[in-house]
């Protein structure tokens, strides 16, 4: 029997019919596209453009090729996080995927196929969580996890089984089914796989009975194999799980009896490498560690093969070193060594998976040598008391490592071991020690390539211990490591992070420059940039866009619109980020003395098209570009806008049009008369369902309707309904003075007059009101020809509120003065 006949590879797509005729090119050329991803192992573009073909018109057979291609993805995206919901979310994505796919197949031919590929699925996760229950020991999470999909495994190959076994007796060939021989080549390969899935689900149940009755299942399913086929791959294969099977039963004679085969014969090397492994364990656990090394260094196995062979090799020169220390301590120290550059090797070429498995062992095993002059011994025992949670003793124990380190001129694990005692007290929350031990090494190793490191954990520790007790004397030492870091190492990659610290502790402190010095300084390439970037931004909003910014600041808008125009030429990550400073440098070039108008409507016009604007900025974007439209005269530009539609809708498009004004005293004619083209526009929308507004937004619209009547020189339109909105509120002194304005506009300063006079008496002296009303009385009395009065009015005022109360009323009765001087 040909082994390869059991393994069927998926069948990605079938072009089912002659109507999919016209879909043939397309659905070629994807299948070759998805073959090609997998070739090259990029799950997650695969992942990606199976998910998007799966929305798509397909035919039932692409859809089950995508459907299993994308479970596949998930599964080995699922083996390689390290957070166990997001495995679990992963896991149970694919199983629903297969799930789908066998419900599209009628064969049961298929179905069967598509059974077994899913109990593949499932025995990889079984594996995966077992290795993972070797490191994660005190955590019964991976090895309950190993056992359910050991359990999902044969549920799953009992299905495959009994439908290809239906399908045998039905005898028929339907379309799309498997024939005879591949149904017969399937239920061989599932009957093996059975034999795999027990012997994962004995290895990961407690449970005597259940183990025991696992472990039957094996002999039962897998020795015809071992017994049939001779040197053929399937039958190494039941040899080797059978040899497991027989070592869980604790029969190491029998498992290496079934281990024999494997000697001297012609048999594939990955499985030669997996028998000596087994060989060795079993020599190991028979206290033979001897035999265990002498077999390792055969001459067929010169060179370890992987970390595991590595990891046994490791085991056994530790347990023969313990052999051998009472009679020849030289030698048990040369394993010793060995044994621990061995380990040292396995975390460099495999990573730290591997140097904890390693570290377990020597936990486990007890048999170092404590030597005080050895330093990897020394590395190895402190990390693995950490592990242990013996965090005094570990600490201990790195402070020794580093002075014999010291000692023997090892600078680099002199001060790898301090570095470390400095981070446990930062991670036990000992900030103070950590600070304190943290800053002595960089001192005293200035040059090292870890001193930058250890500065800034050091200040990371005092700004914890700062916001434990709130010492003000606390954060001075914080600031004092940060500068210190700033001098000594203004190159080293985490000089962006300083910087940051420093940008945050001086934007505290409100010192502004040094603020703005420190975020300008973090590299684009940092984590940090986008947030820098939008600090930098809110401080130049906040100082040079406040209330009080005036034209004095064009230079200073000038220069941070440069800045921010340079650091957004760096793409920020993040388009929240990015978008907030864009905000910023729209409004820095709309400002007085920039005259970048046109680019600001482009920048801003750019936002309210993106649909990640930040929530934060969105109502704000949209009414600086409506703002500047009007202010530019653009009343078309203005009305499209708002027709295009509001973010959240008409409440946030009237809180907007409600702090326009189109009889600002300020006002261009061209702006006033966008204003209340404007405002006209809305309340035509907005009128027309009043029953969708608050009685007071009602009232609040339509007198601003009123005020652009008046702008725009539709006196009787303003007459009629402001004389409507009197009815209504007679006390209201918005309306009295609109009524007011109408008057002068419609050239009866007279009737103005009369109307000014009985409001300023009901108007509080000195607010924005009553300096409108006296305002106009002397607008009024300039519109009669009496200049005189009018400048006695103003000379009053003056003297009595020199500063004309210094808000919005100061520049135009500084104009007055201006325009009524003799």
């Amino acid at each position: 029997m040909r082994w390869c006949l059991l393994l069927v590879p998926l069948a990605l797509f079938t072009i089912a019919s002659p109507a999919d005729a016209q879909d043939v090119d397309r659905a070629e050329l994807e299948s070759r596209f998805i073959g090609a991803l997998q070739q090259r192992g990029l799950d997650d573009l695969l992942g990606v453009h199976a998910t998007r073909l799966l929305a798509l018109p397909s035919n039932d057979s692409s859809l089950v090729g995508l459907e299993t291609v994308l479970a596949e993805v998930l599964t080995r995206q699922g083996t390689r996080t390290t957070d166990p919901n997001r495995r679990k979310r992963l896991w149970e994505r694919s199983d629903k995927l297969y799930e789908q796919a066998i419900g599209r197949d009628s064969a049961k031919g298929d179905q069967a196929l598509k059974l077994y590929e899913w109990s593949g699925l499932a025995l990889r996760r079984s594996g995966l969580m077992w290795d993972l229950s070797k490191v994660l020991v005190d955590d019964p999470a991976p090895v309950t996890a190993a056992r359910e999909q050991a359990e999902q495994a044969l549920r799953l190959l009992q299905q495959a089984g009994e439908t290809t076994e239906s399908s045998l007796l039905a005898g028929a060939k339907a379309s799309g089914e498997l024939d005879r021989g591949k149904l017969q080549s399937l239920s061989a390969a599932i009957r093996f796989r059975r034999g795999a899935a027990n012997l994962a689900l004995a290895r990961a149940t407690d449970d005597v009975a259940a183990k025991r009755a696992a472990l039957d299942e094996v002999d039962k399913q897998l020795t015809p194999y071992a017994k049939a086929f001779g040197t053929e791959p399937i039958t190494m294969e039941s040899f080797l799980t059978l040899a497991e099977a027989a070592w869980l039963r604790h029969d190491a004679a029998r498992a290496l009896e079934l281990l024999k085969p494997f000697e001297g014969k012609a048999v594939p090397e990955p499985m030669q490498q997996r028998a000596r492994r087994m060989r060795a364990k079993l020599l190991l656990e028979a206290s033979r560690p001897a035999e265990a090394i002498a077999l390792l260094r055969s001459s067929s196995a010169s060179k370890l093969a992987g970390p595991e062979e590595g990891l046994v090799l490791f085991e056994a020169l530790l347990a023969q070193a313990a052999r051998v220390r009472a009679s020849n301590p030289n030698v048990a120290a040369e394993l010793q060594d060995e044994s621990l550059a061995i380990l040292d090797d396995l975390e460099v070429s495999y990573g730290g998976y591997w140097a904890r498995r390693g570290e377990q062992i020597l936990a486990r095993l007890g048999t170092l040598d404590e030597d005080e002059t050895n330093l990897t011994l020394l590395r190895r025992v402190a990390r693995i008391l950490e592990r242990q949670k013996e965090y005094e003793k570990a600490l201990a124990t790195y402070d020794r490592a580093a002075r014999q380190a010291a000692t023997t001129d090892n600078q680099v694990l002199a001060v790898e071991m301090a570095q470390r005692a400095g981070a446990l007290r930062f991670e036990l929350g000992e900030y103070a020690d950590a600070a304190k031990r943290l800053r002595r090494l960089a001192a005293s190793h200035p040059s090292h390539a870890q001193a930058p490191k250890s500065l800034l954990t050091a200040a990371y520790s005092l700004a914890r211990l700062y916001g434990k007790e709130s010492d003000d004397r606390i954060l001075e030492q914080y600031e004092s490591v940060l500068r210190e870091h700033q001098r000594r190492y203004p190159n080293d990659e985490t000089a962006s992070e300083v910087r940051w610290l420093l940008g945050e502790l001086a934007e505290r402190r409100k010192n502004w420059p040094d603020a703005i010095a420190q975020y300008r300084g973090v590299s684009a390439s940092h984590t940090r940039f986008p947030k820098a970037v939008t600090a930098l931004a809110s401080i130049y909003h906040d100082q040079l866009l406040g209330a009080n910014s005036d034209a004095s600041q064009a230079t200073a808008r000038r220069e941070a619109a440069a800045v921010l125009e340079g650091l957004l030429d760096q793409p920020p990550a993040g388009s929240g980020s990015s978008a907030i400073a864009r905000y910023v440098l729209a409004r820095l070039w709309s400002s007085p003395g920039l005259d970048r108008d046109a680019d600001a409507i482009a920048l801003l016009g750019v936002l309210t098209r993106d649909p990640k604007l930040p929530d934060a900025i969105k109502g704000r974007t949209w009414d600086a570009l409506l703002r500047l439209h009007l202010r530019r005269g653009e009343t078309e530009q203005a009305i499209a806008l708002v027709e295009k539609g509001f973010p959240d809708g008409d409440a946030v498009l009237l809180r907007t049009v409600s702090r326009i004004d189109p009889l600002e005293v300020s006002l261009s004619t061209r702006e006033r008369a966008a204003q209340a083209g404007l405002v006209k526009a809305v309340a035509k929308r907005m009128l027309a369902r009043p029953e969708e507004l608050s009685r007071n937004n009602l009232f609040n619209l339509r007198l601003l309707l009123a005020r652009a009547y008046v702008a725009d020189g539709s006196q009787e339109q303003a007459r009629r309904l402001l004389k409507r909105l009197a009815a209504d509120s007679p006390n209201d002194p918005r309306i009295a003075m609109t009524m007011a304005r109408n008057e002068l506009a419609a050239s009866d300063p007279t009737e103005a007059l009369k109307l000014l006079s009985a409001l300023r008496d009901r108007l509080k002296r000195g607010g924005d009101a009553w300096f409108e009303a006296v305002y106009f009385t002397i607008e009024c009395y300039r519109a009669l020809g009496q200049t005189e009065k009018a400048a006695k009015w103003l000379a009053i005022i003056q003297q009595l509120y020199p500063g004309f109360g210094g808000g919005k009323w100061k520049e135009p009765y500084e104009r007055l003065i201006k325009e009524l001087a003799p």
